[in-house]
């Protein structure tokens, strides 16, 4: 139903000021209600359903039970942590052609987009239109017709509901609120990709590091083998010695071949987190770029070494010809012969003259010129920078990969301050994007409790209608114009209204349940990566101790067997206990180094992988 209170057309026919004063007359009265319509309108606040959100009921604690170093969390940049340039080369790599996130990219821009396209119903809408109608009436016969009518117009027209009671805005601060949801559900899916890349890229490293042990021991085992062989040749072994040492030598290439294919899995995963296609043609693990490029990149330094170099010769050329046409009297008389001899000696031999008489008197000209002129200092100075940038260039040089490189898993010791609980549901994206999803069907939760509400629609429109076309701009005598107020006011739709209601309800409650088993989770992750964390340190130094003694174990039983002091079921139990040890402390040590990730993940750590200055 709906009641409106004025709607004037009218064209002008020359009687502006009549039409002006009946303008200003009904503007006084535009809001001036009656009171029966009031009355009306507001019956419909009497009749709204109770609209009361829930509490969540969720207790958050004032500090972690299993936090051993207390103070705020870094949440900007947890990669620097690990201090492994090539593991930040690797997140870069992820997030720039990770296709599961340029999906998650998309979905935030669609949701953007169609947000931006509610959030228009909270402003007035304003439209233009030009018309053109021709029509011809008959008699009741048939037989005569009217003279063709034509008439030309043009319109613009106003419409804006008064958002009173706050429905639209509800709506519209519901959208805001998906917005920022599905923000944190890219970031969420930003830190998810750099985390699984990050534990991809150390399960392969673990997966290299395990590879290479089952080469070591097979190279190992076979040259133990060949000894127990020519020992059983020469009498002095057993040929059940020659048969658990060859077994040996079978069951640890059954290993080798397990722990390849496990490598190769590995690269192949980091591959596809990368954007990649799977091919395991990733030249070593670590290794991002090929040997051209390492090259090219090497002949680059070595170029600006080479200039380096050059300026520094010249730099130290101009000195031993300062020294020689105007400081020869503050240089010591052992050396000024030297000096002369080197004025008169050829010019494709003076290179070699000016680097022998650098050395031999290097240290004690610098020294006399520094007392004799201030501009010498300022020249050391320069050559000590020129030397000091020669050095940081060659340290920059890369080594030619070739085969495996040798690589390594992070050394990482203490722990790291984690900040309080209440901090963590500001910062993990998960939980921000759930909290902002129970926050958008709140909003429309009361968006449809007001939907029984009367609503107010404000119209006006401004044109010109004309029978000559040369007419159509004449806005004082061809004006049209018209405005109305509408008031509308739903009556009966069959409980729909109640039923979306009713279902707006339940979605909160549903997002308020979702909010707290999201609190509880994140809690319990933060717990159980900091226990592991402790747990797995403690195992981490049980077990480097373990594997250095059964390193030592075997060696020790090899020798005593060599010397025939103990005999090659000792020798083989020293292998098999070092192998396991090995293994253990390299699982362990990856261990660790996942769990401090869980624990950033957990955290809900951020990065950014750009240098600091």
């Amino acid at each position: 139903m709906a009641i409106m209170l004025i709607n004037k057309q009218m064209q002008n026919t020359g009687s502006t000021l009549v039409d002006s004063a009946w303008e200003r007359k009904w503007a006084k009265r535009l809001f001036l209600l009656p009171a029966p319509v009031v009355l009306f309108l507001f019956s419909g606040c009497y009749t709204t359903p109770k609209n009361q959100s829930s509490k969540l009921e969720v207790d958050t604690p004032n500090s972690w039970n299993s936090a051993e170093t207390q103070g705020d969390f870094e949440s900007q940049n947890w990669v620097k942590d690990f201090n492994d340039p090539t593991l930040v080369a690797i997140i870069e790599e992820s997030l720039a052609h990770n296709y599961n996130l340029k999906a998650a990219e998309a979905r935030l821009a669609s949701r953007i987009a169609g947000s931006r396209f509610g959030s228009s119903v909270v402003w007035p809408s304003l439209n233009g239109s030009a018309s053109q109608n021709r029509n011809k009436r008959s008699t009741a016969s048939g037989i005569t017709q009217t003279p063709t009518a034509e008439t030309f117009g043009l319109n613009v027209r106003f419409n804006w509901e008064i958002d009173i009671w706050g429905k639209v805005r509800n709506g519209y601060r519901g959208d805001l609120a998906d917005i920022q949801s599905a923000k944190a559900d890219y970031d969420a899916a930003r830190l998810s990709i750099a985390g699984r890349a990050a534990q991809s890229w150390y399960n392969a490293v673990e997966a290299q590091l395990q590879y290479d042990l089952a080469v070591r021991t097979q190279e190992a085992l076979e040259a133990g083998a060949l000894i127990v062989e020519e020992n059983f040749k020469r009498g002095i072994a057993r040929a059940l010695d020659v048969r658990l040492v060859r077994a040996n030598v079978a069951s640890n290439q059954s290993t080798l071949e397990s722990r390849l294919r496990q490598k190769n899995s590995s690269a192949r995963l980091l591959e596809t987190l990368l954007g990649r296609y799977p091919a395991n043609e990733l030249m070593a693990i670590g290794q991002l770029i090929t040997k051209e490029e390492v090259q090219a990149y090497n002949d680059r330094i070595d170029e600006e070494i080479a200039e380096l170099r050059i300026e520094l010769s010249a730099r130290e050329s101009e000195a031993i010809e300062k020294l020689r046409k105007g400081q020869l009297s503050k240089v010591p008389k052992d050396i000024r012969a030297d000096i002369a001899e080197a004025i008169e000696t050829p010019e494709s031999l003076r290179t070699e003259v000016h680097r022998y008489l650098l050395n031999k008197y290097e240290e004690i000209a610098w020294a006399d010129l520094e007392r004799v002129e201030k501009d010498d200092k300022k020249f050391r100075n320069y050559r000590e920078d020129l030397q000091r940038r020669i050095s940081m260039k060659v340290a920059q040089k890369k080594p030619i990969p070739s085969g495996e490189m040798a690589i390594k898993l992070p050394d990482i010791s203490g722990g790291i301050p984690v900040g309080l609980p209440s901090e963590l549901l500001l910062r993990r994206p998960d939980v921000i994007s759930v909290e902002r999803t129970l926050a958008a069907n709140e909003q429309r939760k009361f968006e449809t409790s007001k939907a029984r509400i009367p609503s107010i629609n404000l119209t006006m429109s401004r044109g010109t209608s004309t029978r000559d076309l040369d007419d159509i701009f004449d806005i004082i005598d061809r004006r049209v114009w018209g405005q109305a107020l509408n008031f509308s006011q739903t009556l009966f739709q069959g409980g729909r209204l109640r039923a979306n209601f009713r279902r707006a309800k339940a979605n909160y409650e549903q997002s308020l349940a979702n909010y707290a088993s999201t609190v509880l989770t994140a809690f319990r992750e933060v717990e159980s990566a900091l226990s592991n964390q402790s747990s797995y340190e403690r195992d981490y130094e049980s077990l480097k101790i373990a594997a250095k003694e059964s390193a030592a174990a075997e060696t020790l039983a090899w020798e005593e067997y060599g010397r025939g002091l103990t005999g090659i079921t000792t020798a083989l139990d020293a292998v098999r206990r070092n192998i396991t040890a090995q293994r253990s402390y390299i699982q362990v040590a990856n261990q660790r180094v996942q769990a401090r990730i869980d624990l950033y993940l957990a955290l809900g750590g951020g990065f950014d992988l750009k240098p600091e200055a």
